[in-house]
């Protein structure tokens, strides 16, 4: 019984800094899972996302096409969170909240943390990633509706982990509505024990409370309790996306 226990005590996360990069971060969960996180936005992170996508498919470089990725996908809005600067824009004809701020993705251990913004263009090379026909974009079906809608980010595979997980045999319960489980509560189903993550209780969006930064910089931007809280979700996703989909 003590073992079980020790077992399912939460993992604690650290961050650590990647010195000679400002956008580069190491998410460290417990002893079992290390996550390389990218985090970019504006015209200047468009290097940082060509760089993390040429990553991801050299790590799954097999055969002429390549193989098959999972990537988990979420999303965030700033006004969730403590000392957001403000709310940034308003609703869209066919939107029922405010665009998303946050684009999380993440495949195997490499994350990218994309900051949004409709006044930049998310990049071609993002774009043309998840519309790849190689690519499933696991996650919440409705949140890649409105990443379509608003941002013109279309995936050509989108899974909703949800209904993924309802018709699974990797999930062994009794009755459960997945859907009104959220993707936090989902893992734990789904994965059990690796689910168990120490997350960041009180989470800012930003590093600073007043005015935030001035210039853009990487080390400044988010604080680091939402780069490992987003690196998480993402994270999850694509374990449970990997998990679900191992005969497809």
């Amino acid at each position: 019984m003590e073992s079980q226990k020790e077992e399912m005590k939460a993992m604690e996360v650290q961050l650590e800094k990647d010195p000679s990069r400002k956008h580069a971060f190491d998410v460290i969960i417990g002893d079992r899972f290390f996550l390389s996180v990218a985090v970019a936005g504006d015209p200047e992170g468009d290097p940082i996302v060509k760089d993390w996508v040429q990553q991801v498919h050299k790590s799954h470089r097999k055969g002429k096409k390549g193989e098959a990725v999972v990537v988990g996908i979420s999303a965030e809005r700033s006004r969730n969170y403590a000392n957001a600067l403000y709310t940034r824009y308003m609703r869209t004809p066919g939107s029922k909240d405010n665009p998303y701020d946050l684009l999380q993705l993440c495949a195997g251990n490499q994350c990218l943390l994309y900051e949004l913004d409709p006044s930049h263009p998310i990049p071609k090379v993002l774009k043309d990633f998840v519309h790849d026909s190689r690519i499933f974009g696991v996650g919440v079906e409705a949140m890649a509706k409105e990443l379509e809608r608003e941002y013109g980010l279309t995936m050509r595979k989108p899974v909703e982990l949800r209904k993924v997980a309802e018709k699974s045999k990797e999930v062994s319960l009794g009755y459960v509505d997945f859907r009104k489980k959220n993707l936090e509560q989902l893992a734990r189903i789904v994965l059990g024990a690796e689910a168990e993550v120490a997350r960041p209780r009180k989470i800012k969006w930003q590093m600073h409370d007043k005015y935030g930064p001035g210039a853009w910089d990487y080390d400044i931007r988010l604080s680091d309790e939402l780069i490992k809280h987003a690196s998480i979700d993402a994270f999850l996703a694509c374990k449970m996306g990997t998990k679900l989909l191992k005969d497809v």
